[in-house]
């Protein structure tokens, strides 16, 4: 057992926390490699990771549902992209928050998730994103997260989670409507 599952006083909680590890610790690690290309890095990453679950473990309903490992691929994928830019200086682009707060205000495509027959099209969609889109719109209207929430969980500020759900949903819009989905 790692000592970091000590953070955890609740008994259940920790044997939780222990499960999703032990079932995901390889495929995490495969995931933070692929985008690391480092074998120490992709370790930091997947402990860091651990810690995120950790902090958030009531999110988790058991270590072998569709939630439960997708939520762990978005935490480790997210966790590893954050330290890769890091590493690499990534300087984020600033925007014109007027306009693009003009788009947020923008009607989303929420009516389209309340026909049954788009339900499938819609999912399609949604992972034809690019993952930084596609992470947040789906905690958010699939798992029903909150934004800080998913901030919490991503290891990214609030304000960005929203901006990539205002962004996300323009794509997610324009490939519904047959747009190309590019901005």
């Amino acid at each position: 057992m790692l000592a970091i599952f000590n953070l955890l006083e609740d008994k259940a909680e920790r044997d939780l926390a222990e499960a999703i590890y032990k079932k995901h610790k390889k495929a995490m690690y495969g995931v933070a490699y692929s985008i690391l290309k480092n074998s120490a890095d992709a370790e930091d990453a997947v402990m860091d990771a651990v810690y995120k679950i950790i902090n958030n473990i009531s999110k988790f309903d058991s270590e072998a549902s569709e939630k439960t490992r997708s939520l762990v691929m978005i935490i480790v994928r997210n966790v590893a992209l954050n330290k890769y830019n890091y590493n690499k200086s990534h300087i984020a682009v600033s925007f014109d928050e007027e306009a693009e707060n003009e788009l947020y205000r923008e009607e989303s495509p929420e009516e389209y998730f309340l026909s049954t027959e788009a339900y499938g099209e819609l999912l399609a969609k949604i992972r034809e994103l690019e993952p930084i889109y596609r992470d947040v719109i789906l905690m958010k209207y699939l798992y029903g997260y909150a934004n800080l929430e998913i901030s919490a969980m991503l290891g990214i500020s609030e304000s960005t989670v929203r901006v990539r759900l205002m962004r996300g949903k323009k794509l997610l819009k324009n490939k519904i409507s047959g747009g190309t989905g590019n901005e």
